[in-house]
Order: structure tokens, then C-alpha cells, then sequence
């Protein structure tokens, strides 16, 4: 079965439209205790608007898709559903749809990514316009694995030799990783984050490498780190935070050691001075 041309358009909600798509789809199933087959599609042509995302096919290949399906008196069930998708990755997924209501259950078994592509297609949509987020620009890879279900319920991620910078050089990093896993249940788990360079708002900053907790609604940082930055060096002694519920928030904890003036005012364009800084501070945000 195909399906080309057409459009689908909501004006009054302006949330989801179709435009030129061309889709080639084939369905197979029989009868045994349950109705079980298999289902493939190709996205050949088109764009598809489902607000925020845009996305438009590949000019050189298809996006391609196939599946199990699994139909019983409970649920829809879909395994083995493989998904490629040219200058994007590749991903491998199963689902869980109740019959009767319910959050369905909607499992990433892997998804092995290109950063750019996906940063510039999933990600940047959800950024607030005229932000930083939506104007930077990434490169590197991504693999990840996710359950969802009525919310995001577990994730476990590597991110590798990644870089990312903006347009107006407010910020750029090199060598980004990063790794790890989290739950919203059971016991905290390590996360890691470093970079090899970056240069943050005209700061020059050193590498950083920091190990860190995580658990269901909230971080901490393992051990302090130490920043190269402008000549001397920031030392972080604490990080911790609480991203949702009443307590949401996060304190920091830290000192400049030996700071150089004379760069901070060469890196903001400042009239010339001279001199050494070092202080201690610490905040708390609630």
C-alpha cells in the first residue's frame, strides 16, 4: 500500500500538518490465539509538521521502519521495531499500548545517533526562541536507551568526543562525553561529565571532569573539581540540586584561586588593569 501526495492541515490548532509526503507501507497478520504480523513503511518524500518538530525526508534514502505486532485482548504489543533514518541513526524500539486506557509503555532498547542532526531536530525545537540553546550547534554521537511511560522513567546515555558552540561565541566546548543512567525509582547511579576545552561568555576555561550522583528528582556532585581559569583556578566544592517538587533548586559551592585581571579584562574587552584575585562564595537557590 502506498500513500502519495495530499496533506493534512489543522489551521485552527496550527499543530500538526503534512505536505507532499509519500509513504509506502505494507501490513501482514494472521489468527492463532491472538492477531500477530509484521508491518514495514518507507517515508520516500514530504515534509511533517507535528508542532514543535519539523521534519522533512532524506533526499538520498528513505526512512525505514519495521515491526512485530502483536494484537490481544489487553494490549497492542510491538518488538523487533527497527528504525533507520539516513544522516540521523539508527534505533531499535518496542512498545506496550493498553487496549482498555492506561499510559502505554514505550521502551528505546537503543538508539545510536548523530549529536548534530538530532540536537538540531529534537532537541532545538523544544528551546525558547532567540536562547542560547537555539542557537547552538553540536557535533559528535549519542547513544542512549529510555523507558517512558507517562513520563520519562529511565535513561542511560553516552556521549562521545562531542562539541558544541553558538553563533554569537557565547559559548563553545570541545571534547564533550558524558555517560551514565538514571531512574525516577530505586538507587542513585553515577554520571560522568568532561571536556577537553571550552570557552565560556570570552572565558578561556580549562578541562573539567566531574563524576556525578544521580537519583529520581536530584544530582550531586562526587568529588570537587578544579578549573583552569583565567590564570588561576576555580575550584567547585559542591554542586547538588532537587529538579522538581517543592524543594526544587540547587546550591554551589566554591572558590577563585589566583585569578589573573588582566586576562579577565583582555577577554571582556575591558579598559586595561592589573592584579590577582581570589575569593570564596556559595549559593543557594530555591
Amino acid at each position: 500500500m502506498a500513500q502519495r501526495g495530499g496533506s493534512l492541515d489543522r489551521p485552527a490548532a496550527g499543530l500538526r500538518a503534512a505536505q507532499d509526503v509519500q509513504l509506502e507501507m505494507a501490513a501482514a497478520g494472521s489468527r492463532g490465539k491472538t492477531w500477530s504480523g509484521t508491518a514495514q513503511l518507507r517515508w520516500r518524500k514530504g515534509a511533517v509538521l507535528w508542532s514543535p518538530w519539523y521534519w522533512s525526508a532524506p533526499a538520498a534514502q528513505p526512512v525505514s521502519s519495521r515491526l512485530r505486532w502483536q494484537l490481544g485482548a489487553r494490549d497492542l504489543r510491538l518488538t523487533a521495531w527497527q528504525i533507520i533514518w539516513p544522516g540521523l541513526g539508527t534505533a531499535s524500539a518496542t512498545a506496550r499500548i493498553p487496549r482498555g486506557g492506561g499510559a502505554a509503555r514505550w521502551a528505546v532498547e537503543h538508539a545510536d545517533l548523530a549529536a548534530g542532526p538530532f540536537y538540531a531536530t529534537w532537541v532545538k525545537p523544544l528551546a525558547a526562541a532567540g536562547g542560547l540553546a537555539a542557537d547552538l550547534q553540536a557535533q559528535g554521537s549519542l547513544h542512549f536507551s529510555l523507558d517512558w511511560q507517562g513520563g520519562l522513567q529511565a535513561i542511560r546515555w553516552r556521549l562521545s568526543d562531542t562539541g558544541l558552540q553558538d553563533a554569537k561565541k557565547r559559548i563553545a566546548i570541545q571534547g564533550l562525553a558524558s555517560q551514565g543512567r538514571w531512574a525516577a525509582q530505586g538507587p542513585a547511579a553515577q554520571a560522568s561529565l568532561a571536556w577537553h576545552a571550552a570557552e565560556l561568555y570570552h572565558l578561556p576555561v580549562g578541562p573539567v571532569d566531574g563524576r556525578f550522583l544521580l537519583a529520581g528528582k536530584g544530582f550531586s556532585l562526587l568529588h570537587p573539581v578544579q578549573i583552569a581559569l583565567l590564570g588561576g583556578s576555580l575550584r567547585v566544592q559542591q554542586l547538588d540540586g532537587i529538579w522538581s517538587g517543592p524543594q526544587a533548586g540547587f546550591r554551589l559551592a566554591g572558590a577563585l584561586q589566583n585569578a589573573n585581571l588582566t586576562a579577565l579584562a583582555t577577554a571582556f574587552h575591558w579598559p586595561p588593569f592589573t592584579g590577582r584575585v581570589a575569593m570564596a562564595a556559595s549559593t543557594s537557590v530555591r
